[in-house]
């Protein structure tokens, strides 16, 4: 990136110290000592209108569904494993139940992560606490599963929110249908009356609920969603101005796996911060692409699997 008083004073240079290149089964079973956090930035001026950030150190590591790598994703006990790490703030996953109840979960259906077959569309909230979602879990990929049998069960949205009061958190929305969107309403109007109600950002594919969300008085923080972030992407490509849904400084979410990636991140890293937006890069577990973009300066932070090893990063 060129040029941009604010662009050059966010450019640092980090650096794998002999610990992250040294990684292996130790490192994995001893994930939560961070050591960045003091080193880091300060809240950047272009989030000012984004209070849940202050003081979390910068850029952010954000724990995907808690640290996904390293414990049972969507549990209490991962996001806080996550926080251990060095996670300055949470992405998680939602769905609704049959009961209507929202939970952290990232399927529609709970084998994968619980060995039972079960529809979450169809389950009310006691039968989804009587499955173990350690089950799954397995660190070595299949060999051990270390969390099975430890009382690990679903947590409801109240119950994660209640759980983490001052955490900043993304709340990617699963499931795409009618009682999501009443669920999810019904929840946000009443969210909007919480002192903290700025730390939660919430995204949906789901334009008929996107617009929903937005449309309530006050509105929630509503993330873009998979075609806003495509639309912004290709009008910046095209040197256009880009027309996204006006409703105040928001989080954007962008995959690194998209086409172009590096030139695209600096025009959207550019305009994000032109416009005060939060951008994080998703998702990234290896420590040598993590220097990379933090070394370019363009995103406030990481979405990562991994959140111990971004916080061991040396700047």
């Amino acid at each position: 990136m060129e040029g941009g008083a604010v662009a050059s004073c966010r450019r640092r240079s980090w650096v794998l110290p002999a610990a992250v290149l040294a990684l292996g089964a130790a490192l994995a079973a001893a994930a939560c000592t961070p050591s960045a956090g003091s080193e880091s930035e300060a809240t950047p001026a272009h989030l000012s209108e984004h209070p849940a950030f202050e003081g979390v150190a910068f850029p952010i590591a954000v724990g995907h569904a808690g640290a996904k790598l390293l414990c049972p994703e969507n549990t209490l006990e991962c996001y806080q494993m996550a926080l251990d790490a060095g996670a300055g703030a949470l992405e998680a996953d939602l769905q609704v139940l049959g009961d209507g109840t929202l939970v952290m979960f990232h399927d529609d259906n709970a084998f994968a992560q619980t060995g039972v077959d079960v529809e979450l569309r169809s389950a009310t909230v006691g039968e989804m606490r009587d499955l173990d979602l350690g089950y799954g879990f397995s660190p070595d990929g299949g060999r051990t599963h270390p969390y099975r049998e430890m009382g690990i069960v679903v947590a409801t949205l109240d119950e994660f929110l209640g759980a983490f009061p001052d955490v900043p958190v993304l709340l990617d929305v699963k499931a795409e249908s009618p009682e999501m969107a009443e669920a999810l309403i019904a929840f946000a109007r009443d969210w909007l009356l919480e002192e903290d109600r700025h730390r939660l950002y919430i995204k949906s594919n789901d334009p008929r609920l996107a617009q929903a969300l937005r449309a309530l008085d006050p509105a929630p923080r509503v993330a873009l969603s998979r075609a806003e972030r495509v639309a912004l992407v290709l009008a910046l490509l095209a040197g256009e101005e880009p027309t996204i849904p006006d409703a105040g400084p928001t989080w954007v979410d962008l995959d690194t796996d998209i086409q172009g990636f590096d030139h695209v991140i600096d025009l959207v890293g550019t305009w994000a911060r032109l416009e005060g937006h939060l951008l994080t890069a998703s998702t990234v577990n290896d420590p040598g692409e993590m220097v990379v973009l933090l070394d370019a300066g363009d995103v406030d932070g990481l979405v990562t699997d991994r959140p111990d090893l971004q916080t061991m990063l040396e700047p």
